[in-house]
């Protein structure tokens, strides 16, 4: 994997082959890459090291964001669940099942809410507190 431009590029290595999504944290000290595997890959980008492995998913992971805070990190997968992980505790929080669909994307709402697409065309905004899906938006189409 390698980021930014070749005057200053970051070159780490992941052994996730089919990468799909990176996200830093607000500060950069922390980047999180997912893929293939089912794991986040969490490294520090500035010591250019992976600081830890967790598996999370039980296919690829499509999608994730730090939290506000960078204390916790927010996955979908193509096995249909949006999880809620706690870095400090290296636990999950929250896993909530979305299935018949594989989840593609997400946007981080506010420290409850997210918003999660998949392959049914229905976004649905979730609460990570209760676990519960708030509402959703249909009417997308592929």
């Amino acid at each position: 994997m390698l980021l930014g431009r070749s005057s200053d590029r970051l070159t780490l290595r992941c052994d996730c082959g089919d990468l799909r999504a990176c996200a830093y944290d607000r500060t950069g000290k922390q980047l999180a890459v997912v893929g293939r595997s089912g794991h986040v890959h969490l490294y520090d980008p500035q010591e250019k090291h992976l600081v830890d492995e967790f598996a999370l998913h039980a296919g690829r992971i499509r999608d994730c964001q730090f939290t506000s805070d960078g204390s916790h990190l927010v996955t979908v997968g193509e096995d249909g669940a949006a999880i809620l992980f706690s870095l400090k505790q290296a636990e999950v929080i929250r896993r909530i099942e979305l299935l018949p669909c594989k989840l593609f994307s997400l946007a981080i709402i506010d420290d409850r809410r997210v918003a999660v697409a998949g392959t049914d065309n229905r976004i649905r905004i979730v609460d990570f507190e209760s676990g519960l899906v708030l509402t959703h938006l249909d009417g997308h189409r592929g």
